[in-house]
């Protein structure tokens, strides 16, 4: 019996030991590489783009002058793919609280996925690089011209992007953790069922 009383407080302080080890943790979001190479990305990928139709197209030019799929130059005073005329103030104000909620959902997550953080990433990508244009200029250079789909941009086209794969990952996610966990508590394998009184004898 003292054999059994000496082992006992042992297993438990080894089991309770490990809890904390299995817990995933949360990346500091400015460490974060994933994150902050989607969003570096998509910036510099959405301002060299828009700076080089500028710099060799007219407004209203399009390359080539017909076809499905074009380049054609657009300024545009809206929002994404054209919406909201006229309202740069307001989406300017818009733009820097959809920011603010990005990095405040991000920190919010106690362990995001590789996912997650890159989708994250991806919007504050495209945001920041629609933000810089309604800053600079007053409106946003749109150039990407598909069939009869509004004219849009890399920003536009990554924000697309992030919403769906934010998606498609906060509502596959829960389903995972209930699969994982499909209710009831459940004892560790070495624990003995029934009173352990029941073994002393």
């Amino acid at each position: 019996m003292n054999s059994l009383s000496e082992t006992k407080p042992k297993t438990n302080s080894a089991a309770e030991s490990t809890v904390p080890e299995s817990l995933p943790s949360r990346i500091a979001m400015y460490r974060d590489r994933i994150f902050g190479a989607a969003v570096v990305l998509v910036v510099f990928f959405d301002q060299l783009t828009k700076f080089l139709v500028r710099e060799n197209m007219s407004i209203g030019q399009s390359v080539p002058s017909s076809g499905f799929f074009r380049f054609t130059y657009y300024e545009n005073s809206g929002t994404i793919f054209g919406l909201f005329q006229n309202a740069t103030v307001i989406l300017t104000v818009v733009s820097i609280v959809a920011i603010g909620f990005l990095v405040y959902f991000y920190r919010s997550q106690r362990a995001p996925t590789l996912i997650m953080r890159g989708a994250i990433g991806i919007l504050m990508g495209g945001a920041i690089g629609n933000l810089i244009d309604r800053l600079a200029m007053g409106g946003v250079t749109d150039f990407v011209d598909v069939g009869r789909w509004p004219i849009f941009n890399i920003a536009d086209a990554s924000i697309t992007v992030g919403i769906f794969l934010l998606i498609v990952v906060t509502s596959v996610a829960p389903k995972k953790d209930e699969a994982r966990d499909p209710g009831g508590p459940v004892g560790d394998a070495g624990d003995p069922v029934g009173d352990p009184g029941d073994h002393t004898n």
